[in-house]
């Protein structure tokens, strides 16, 4: 899945999360500016789980943005068969 596709799946999980507008949930929101707690990053992590995304959730920090988690969960994807 491309990086830009992951940012808005990651973006929309988060506006649904934590019941914004996807408009104020940009791609620099950092976890700490929309309050997330740990329940709210496993919320996040089993929804990628479900379209093949499996980050580790150790891997997510309070400060990641958005961005940042789309572009780990876009390196954590497994490669393309040969």
């Amino acid at each position: 899945m491309p990086k830009e596709e992951i940012l808005l799946l990651i973006r929309r999980y988060c506006a649904e999360i934590f019941a914004l507008d996807l408009a104020d949930v940009t791609p620099d929101t950092a976890f700490d500016d929309l309050q997330a707690d740990s329940m709210a990053l496993i919320e996040l992590h089993t929804a990628l789980g479900r379209h093949e995304l499996h980050v580790d959730l150790f891997d997510f920090r309070m400060s990641m943005t958005l961005a940042e988690a789309a572009e780990l969960a876009h390196r954590a994807q497994p490669a393309p068969a040969p």
